[in-house]
């Protein structure tokens, strides 16, 4: 899921808190995103949802909810809702090089 649309998403200043803000959380989401994860890969269907699918999809939807709450008014292009039946089409993954 990428949006190929021309120019910045949001201003730099929302853009950087927008960073802290994901820097911070990424401390709680990954650990609940991972015992979450177990439950999904064993109660769900085939093909399986890998962890680092099932993460990026927790961490863009985690953007993708503040861009349209909190940064909404510094925010010109929103990243699409992804509903969990399509988190196999996400393409973000959450690397250990992320600026967070």
């Amino acid at each position: 899921m990428t949006d190929e649309r021309p120019g910045p998403r949001m201003s730099i200043g929302a853009g950087f808190l927008l960073l802290l803000a994901r820097g911070f959380l990424l401390w709680l989401i990954l650990p609940v995103g991972l015992i979450l994860w177990l439950p999904v890969t064993i109660l769900g269907g085939r093909p399986r949802i890998r962890l680092g699918q099932f993460l990026g999809w927790i961490d863009y939807s985690m953007i993708a909810a503040f861009q349209r709450t909190i940064f909404r008014p510094f925010t010109q292009h929103p990243l699409e809702w992804v509903p969990a039946r399509r988190i196999r089409e996400v393409k973000h993954r959450i690397s250990i090089l992320d600026p967070a």
